[in-house]
């Protein structure tokens, strides 16, 4: 049977955006720790990975976010083990908020175990396997569009930034949350060069909400590294759009990090397609354009 760790809190005021809803990063931050919290209640805390010279790393991340979390919500965060093969793991994550049991969140993290020595991927200990107890399950968890088209000659938005310090974990690595926050960030700043700032796009006449996220760690950026950060439009459904972001070191051109975020879109009268004013802007060449925030 499998090992489910369960964690309740409360979301804290700087967890959330200005309209109360938490944040993509704030539910990064989530899955982190209770990750951290599941492997020490079975013996595996960081002393353990320590002394043991091995580490996680996250491949990838899937999330499906059914329903905003808000300030003030109680909420239950479940996580198990998946997929278990000979050096990864997919662990599985749910959210729900304890008044109501409402499920607000599915999650699903690719970790690959890591020798710190090497930097290379190792074989899982049988007996970390054993208490991990992993179901071998892996259900879909589905962050596509249906009916979706690819525009043409869609305008790239880039943005150049250095890495700062504070924004480093234990490891010296830039925290998994970071990267969300700096492509949650491009993809603002490229909306509000068309006009789309975001209160035009959360008001009383439209709603543009996350609802998926997957993003791939290709390798991680240290401490003053430059970073070029692109976006762009990439998918268009019948109530969804997708945008495609991708974080590259700026001298060497490594392929850091790439996210392909999900929106969905309603009006007054309920789920509605992407505003034809909007898309006109986003496929513009004045979107073209290149920020340096550094």
């Amino acid at each position: 049977m499998a090992k489910t760790y369960k964690w309740r809190f409360h979301v804290r005021s700087y967890e959330v955006d200005p309209y109360g809803f938490v944040r993509a990063s704030a539910y990064i931050n989530y899955l982190e720790e209770v990750a951290i919290q599941a492997s020490e209640s079975l013996g595996y805390g960081y002393d353990w990975y320590f002394e043991q010279q091995r580490m996680w790393l996250v491949r990838k991340l899937i999330l499906n976010e059914i329903t905003p979390a808000r300030i003030n919500d109680d909420l239950i965060l479940s996580t198990w083990i998946g997929e278990s093969r000979r050096v990864q793991v997919n662990r599985e994550y749910e959210l729900r908020r304890a008044s109501d049991n409402a499920l607000l969140l599915r999650g699903r993290h690719n970790w690959v175990f890591v020798n710190l020595a090497t930097l290379l991927p190792e074989r899982l200990p049988p007996e970390l396997t054993d208490k991990f107890k992993p179901t071998n399950i892996s259900e879909s968890i589905d962050v596509g569009i249906p009916e979706a088209i690819t525009p043409a000659d869609v305008p790239l938005y880039t943005e150049m930034r250095r890495v700062e310090y504070h924004e480093l974990d234990q490891n010296k690595h830039v925290n998994n949350a970071v990267y969300v926050g700096w492509v949650e960030q491009a993809l603002t700043h490229s909306l509000r060069e068309i006009g789309w700032p975001p209160d035009r796009l959360l008001s009383d006449t439209l709603a543009m909400r996350r609802v998926g996220r997957e993003i791939e760690y290709f390798r991680s950026a240290l401490d003053d590294e430059p970073m070029r950060i692109t976006t762009r439009l990439d998918e268009v459904g019948i109530e969804r759009a997708a945008w495609l972001s991708e974080i590259w070191h700026a001298d060497s051109n490594e392929l850091i990090a790439r996210d392909r975020t999900v929106f969905a879109f309603s009006n007054a009268n309920g789920a509605c397609g992407i505003p034809d004013e909007l898309y006109s802007d986003l496929t513009s060449t004045a979107l073209a354009t290149t920020k340096d925030i550094s």
